[in-house]
């Protein structure tokens, strides 16, 4: 469809509303009742199939108004745009709508800018049509600029559809219009998350749409995932499928190249998350804790689910502990763990800083936040080195203050972890009167114990097809607890472990170069106790200096 360049009334609409949200004007295509059903059966969504089975059928009765209006989950207005052509062109077929033409208010704002004659404009030149109203933010409840609107959508509900595009699994906004409105009906049409039942039927559907044949491949990558499930990582399965299946049959000289890259890049399946949290070394406070927060989210789902009393509680939290204490790496299976046991439904790792929180430009800071969460919806946000957004750019108060309305406003679909350093950290949460109320568990990491660094190392070190002699696990042990005896303050836990094992595999390098010869496998593979260097002559070195902390912003990393 496209926007059309805005004439007539609508032009003279633009002055009255552009101060306060965007316009753009569309045109319906004509489509027959063919080309609608095979643009529905394009988009395989089952929830927009029976809509526009449900327009054909019913009859339009003059002056009776619009049975329905919408509340359409769209990712973009490009999403939005391949919903609303099919959708609106049986409409107009079936003589509910009078024009073509329909309006979108692009990143509507429902909240002080609300103008009553702006919107009450917009609704007259929409007259016999289609009015969209992006919603960009969401809603956590009532407001006065939605019981205004409320009134006019009432006021015109026999001349105006109205289409509100409300942002992914955005269930308290769809709550709050409703609320406000109860006098309406609104059609949900979206995504919504998929049973195992569900995504076999979108799988098969899809194929036939391709000409495929589901096999036992698609069927056990379906299998494998955590049910619901959400439409895009659905998708993903059948997009890996179809492109394998098409190269198999199309080009079969290729596909054990596509094999083999698939094995390399293999990652772990979502059932792995819990097993490879209990796995870590270590960490038995830290994983206590975090199965408590799993159980508390599971039962709280258990008693919704049951329609029982369920309070509302926060399920944001606090990593606090030194560098290299795995707390990005505990976050991101927290997250896979939240979406396994259906807490959340995409279950990814959103990793920020307070760069990315925080903008160098004057009235940017709290969009940028906002769009993080959108980012976020149905995963972990991780803002690691919080504090720093306190004296960022002089903005700092700014993020703060949007991020606690952002927590409130998303939390039942986004978890927020703060992480970093134990004293900044409590620092920061007293920067806002209404974050440490929002944050409902504090997961203090500690540092590794030495004998469990050489574990750590252990591993990283089988990951790279390398082991330790028999007189190198000692000498390791050695060299850590000397470089943490010569700076505590900033030993680095397991990153050190990665520090220190690079420079021993430089140092076998060097010993097996100088042995001359062609050195053997098993000499290639290993770390001697040599290559770890002499603990006594490391202490004898004279201290480096440590980075200075400079305010919160220029802190070491605090992952």
């Amino acid at each position: 469809m496209g926007a059309l360049r805005l004439q007539g009334v609508a032009a003279r609409l633009i002055d009255k509303m552009s101060a306060y949200e965007p316009l753009s004007e569309h045109l319906i295509p004509a489509l027959t009742r063919q080309e609608v059903a095979q643009k529905v059966a394009g988009l395989n969504l089952a929830s927009l199939e029976a809509e526009v089975g449900r327009i054909y059928s019913t009859r339009h009765l003059q002056g009776a108004g619009h049975p329905v209006d919408y509340l359409v989950e769209a990712a973009d207005l490009t999403a939005l745009d391949q919903i609303l052509t099919p959708m609106l062109a049986a409409k107009y077929a079936m003589g509910w709508l009078a024009s073509r033409r329909y309006l979108v208010v692009e990143n509507a704002h429902l909240g002080l800018s609300f103008s009553v004659t702006a919107w009450r404009h917009l609704f007259a030149t929409a007259s016999g049509g289609t009015l969209v109203i992006e919603l960009v933010n969401p809603l956590t409840g009532p407001s006065e600029a939605l019981t205004q609107l409320a009134q006019l959508i009432a006021e015109y509900r026999d001349r105006v559809l109205v289409i509100f595009k409300v942002p992914m699994a955005s269930r308290a906004t769809q709550a709050a219009i409703r609320r406000a409105m109860p006098a309406l009906l609104y059609v949900a049409i979206g995504f919504p998350a998929l049973t195992r039942d569900g995504a076999t039927a979108y799988i098969t559907k899809q194929a036939e749409l391709d000409r495929l044949t589901v096999d036992e491949r698609l069927t056990a990558a379906v299998a494998a995932l955590a049910f619901p499930t959400g439409h895009q990582a659905l998708a993903a399965v059948y997009a890996k499928w179809r492109g394998d299946t098409l190269r198999q049959r199309d080009f079969p000289a290729y596909s054990v190249v596509g094999d083999t890259q698939a094995a390399r890049a293999a990652a772990p399946t979502e059932s792995d998350a819990a097993a490879k949290l209990a796995g870590l070394i270590g960490l038995s406070e830290v994983k206590a804790l975090v199965n408590k927060v799993v159980s508390n989210f599971k039962m709280a789902q258990l008693r919704k689910a049951r329609k029982l009393p369920v309070r509302q509680a926060s399920m944001h939290m606090v990593f606090t502990g030194n560098p290299g204490t795995a707390k990005t790496t505990v976050a991101r299976l927290l997250a896979q763990i939240l979406r396994d046991q259906g807490v959340l439904r995409v279950g990814d790792l959103i990793e920020v800083g307070s760069a990315d929180v925080v903008s160098q430009f004057v009235s940017a800071t709290a969009p940028q936040v906002k769009d993080l969460f959108q980012r976020a919806a149905g995963s972990v946000l991780f803002i690691d080195e919080a504090y720093a957004t306190v004296t960022e750019h002089g903005y700092g108060q700014e993020a703060i203050d949007t991020i606690v309305q952002e927590m409130e406003n998303h939390r039942d679909d986004v978890v927020v972890i703060f992480a970093g350093y134990p004293a900044e950290m409590a620092t920061f949460l007293d920067a806002n009167p209404g974050l440490r109320s929002r944050v409902a568990y504090q997961i203090p990491f500690p540092d590794y114990a030495i004998e469990e660094l050489v574990a750590i190392a252990r591993l990283q070190l089988e990951s790279l097809g390398l082991r330790l002699s028999d007189d190198a696990p000692k000498r390791l042990a050695a060299a850590l607890t000397a470089i943490k005896t010569q700076d505590p303050k900033n030993f680095g836990n397991g990153r050190t472990v990665r520090n220190v094992l690079e420079k021993a595999v430089l140092n076998q390098g060097l010993r097996l170069d100088a042995a001359g010869g062609v050195p053997t496998n098993a000499a290639l593979t290993e770390l001697t106790g040599a290559d770890f260097g002499d603990p006594a002559a490391r202490r004898a070195q004279q201290p480096f200096e440590p980075a200075r902390r400079i305010g919160f912003s220029a802190m070491l990393q605090a992952q």
